[in-house]
C-alpha cells in the first residue's frame, strides 16, 4: 500500500475496554471502508463478539489484527506508551 511509513498519534481508550480475544491489548488496527463494503460495517457494528468471519476476505496485519481486503486505507497501531488518565 502506497505511504506505508509510520506516522505518531495519540489515541485515549478507556482501561476498561474490552476487545476481541484474538486482538493484542497493546495493537490494533482500523480499516477504512469504502461505501460498496457497507455490509461489512453492518455486520461488525450489529453483531460485536459474533461478528460473521466465513465470508470476509482478511489476512493478518503486522500487529496480527485482521487486514480487510480491498479497503480505502488500514490504520495498523502498535502502543508505546500506557498512561493514567481521567
Amino acid at each position: 500500500m502506497a505511504g506505508d511509513a509510520a506516522h505518531a498519534a495519540a489515541v485515549s481508550v478507556p482501561a476498561t475496554l474490552v476487545t476481541t480475544p484474538t486482538l493484542h491489548p497493546a495493537a490494533g488496527q482500523n480499516n477504512v471502508l469504502a461505501e460498496p463494503q457497507r455490509h461489512l460495517s453492518t455486520n461488525f457494528a450489529r453483531r460485536g463478539f459474533a461478528a460473521v468471519w466465513d465470508e470476509v476476505r482478511h489476512r493478518p496485519g503486522a500487529t496480527g489484527s485482521p487486514r480487510l481486503h480491498a479497503v480505502l486505507a488500514v490504520l495498523e497501531c502498535t502502543a508505546e506508551s500506557r498512561l493514567p488518565g481521567g
